[in-house]
């Protein structure tokens, strides 16, 4: 019984992951017109809100490292990004994991509880993370920035 668990875990992890990063450039990245080369090319030239920058490689996920910045700003949105990014990724498998524990619970009450519990607090964390992307940009566009 566990191993056929750990398999249907493995399983809706990699569909999720397909699913998920199947549209990666086209969900998250802002067109700028020109495609970088290679991952490195898109991190030291990214595009910007204002349309500046570089597009991802087409079909890559590139992940930058968010500690690149020049100033406390783009420090503090680079950390935000990536943590958003990062959230962006965590939240369908943990929605996933929650249903699997519902689907599984055979009437099994504490297996229904820890469901509820993942979806709220998966709802509540990325709230956390969404509120906080919003905080900055507010901060940024009162200080004029």
């Amino acid at each position: 019984m566990g191993k056929n668990i750990f398999i249907s875990i493995i399983f809706l992890g990699i569909l999720g992951y397909i699913l998920l990063f199947s549209g990666i450039n086209t969900a998250f990245a802002v067109s700028c017109g020109v495609s970088a080369t290679d991952c490195p090319a898109y991190c030291a030239s990214r595009c910007d809100d204002l349309g500046n920058g570089l597009n991802p490689p087409e079909g890559t996920l590139c992940i930058c490292n968010p500690w690149t910045a020049t100033s406390t700003q783009g420090l503090i949105n680079n950390v935000t990004n990536f943590i958003f990014l990062l959230a962006t990724a965590v939240v369908p498998l943990l929605f996933m994991i929650a249903g699997f524990y519902f689907i599984t619970a055979g009437g099994n009450p504490a297996n229904i509880e820890k469901a509820k519990k993942i979806i709220i607090y998966t709802i509540i964390g990325y709230a956390i993370v969404l509120f906080s992307r919003a905080l900055t940009s507010l901060l940024n566009n009162i200080l004029g920035k």
